[in-house]
């Protein structure tokens, strides 16, 4: 009966979904706990050229990349899997003609 309920209902969250909202959140505060604060420490060490506020616009600026690459290359997967838009809107893709 409870699966029933839950299945395919967006009001009924899945404890079993590694990528729940609360699951994400914890990944990223995890991220920000180990990772990011790792590298800040690396960043304006004792024999660090940086100030903290400089290695905080150093880590932002790796972030704005990863997220380009990011962006590039999932339009890469869904272009090759027929889908040219962040929406999922199927496209009829014309190869190209030498003619």
């Amino acid at each position: 009966m409870g699966s029933k309920l839950s299945e395919k209902n967006p009001n009924i969250t899945d404890l079993s979904d590694s990528n729940r909202p609360t699951k994400i959140s914890e990944k990223y505060s995890e991220l920000y706990d180990n990772e990011w604060t790792d590298a800040l420490e690396t960043l304006t060490g004792d024999t660090s050229i940086y100030t903290e506020e400089s290695a905080i616009q150093v880590l932002l600026a790796c972030l704005q990349v990863n997220i380009v690459v990011y962006m590039q290359a999932l339009l890469v997967i869904k272009y090759s899997a027929g889908i040219t838009d962040l929406y999922n809107r199927p496209v009829n893709v014309v190869p190209y003609s030498y003619y």
